[in-house]
């Protein structure tokens, strides 16, 4: 499989860590493991996570398959 987005492992969500990244100029994403999900948010402004309005928000199971549909929504958002 192609990786679409530089995304950690699920272990690293499950052990509590959030991940922030982005790509292309403004595209700005966060997805943290919270009450058994997994939550991503994206936005496009030129901001942290805390003082952004999160233009989209999704959650997704937290297996290996809703990582990777988690990756795959965020790619599709992103355009890549």
């Amino acid at each position: 499989m192609e990786k679409k987005l530089d995304i950690p492992a699920l272990s690293y969500f499950l052990s509590g860590n959030p991940f922030v990244g982005s790509c292309r100029k403004n595209f700005r994403y966060r997805i943290a493991y919270t009450d058994d999900k997994l939550c991503s948010c994206v936005w496009t402004e030129d901001v942290c996570f805390e003082l952004a309005q999160p233009a989209h928000e999704e959650t997704f199971p937290a297996t290996p398959e809703g990582l990777m549909a988690c990756v795959d929504w965020l790619a599709q958002l992103a355009g890549v």
